[in-house]
């Protein structure tokens, strides 16, 4: 959806997914989902909502020490700014 442009119905999809992530507990999904709902947030020009999901983000790699994925919330936080 958010190649295509539908970016809020990306979102949507997207807090959907990071609900069912949460209630199964995986931990990294969350992480991914929040990434991924932060960038969209950043194409909608929505840099509050974007910045909020990409420390989310960045705080659940750090957490679990995925070096790679708070590279990529932090590059992306950095654009929020």
């Amino acid at each position: 959806l958010r190649a295509a442009g539908h970016l809020f119905e990306a979102v949507e999809s997207y807090d959907h997914a990071l609900e069912l992530a949460n209630r199964i507990g995986d931990a990294e999904k969350v992480a991914l989902v929040r990434l991924s709902l932060g960038t969209t947030h950043l194409n909608r020009g929505a840099w509050l909502a974007a910045a909020a999901s990409l420390r989310a983000a960045l705080a659940d790699f750090q957490r679990m020490e995925h070096h790679l994925g708070a590279l990529y919330a932090l590059y992306n936080l950095g654009e929020t700014q």
